[in-house]
């Protein structure tokens, strides 16, 4: 298995149905309808997690967040039931705030597909529909270019957000 790359297209709507008093799930925690992404990622393994900006001028790509898998569960009582983990110590959000656009770092990834990015802007979450699992050369492109980013310590610090 492999580090893989996530669009998180309904982020915006999910972050506007919480406040700073309730943070909402997502914190170092993925919960998804797939059971693909689900049965992809191992312990150990990061989801790279992708936003775009949808504040004028459109089109940013933003890293939100690291989220390293310590453990998945599968409660198939939630609308998603398949949730993974992340590790506290090793997971990180990032402060959409404080970045500039992520695209020419995407453009760089291979994956293990051999499939680049050659889009632009919105078009590339045409690109990002379906999970993309990362080369390790990727995770370590990943985790150069996050390592001076500016990070929060929940994702609600962002709210109001500009996703």
């Amino acid at each position: 298995m492999a580090d893989c790359l996530i669009y998180w297209k309904a982020c915006s709507a999910e972050l506007n149905e919480f406040t700073s008093d309730n943070p909402g799930p997502w914190n170092l925690h993925y919960h998804s309808k797939s059971r693909h992404l689900f049965n992809q990622v191992e312990r150990g393994e990061n989801l790279w997690i992708v936003v775009l900006d949808t504040m004028p001028p459109p089109g940013d790509w933003l890293l939100i967040e690291r989220i390293s898998v310590i453990e998945k569960r599968h409660k198939p009582e939630f609308p998603r039931p398949y949730q993974i983990i992340g590790d506290p110590k090793k997971s990180l959000c990032f402060d959409i705030r404080k970045q500039s656009d992520l695209t020419p770092v995407l453009h760089e990834l291979n994956f293990v597909t051999g499939k680049k990015i050659l889009a632009n802007a919105a078009k590339i979450a045409y690109s990002l529909q379906c999970i993309r699992p990362l080369t390790s050369g990727d995770s370590a492109l990943l985790q150069r270019y996050s390592k001076d980013l500016p990070t929060v310590s929940r994702l609600s610090e962002m709210l109001p957000t500009q996703i």
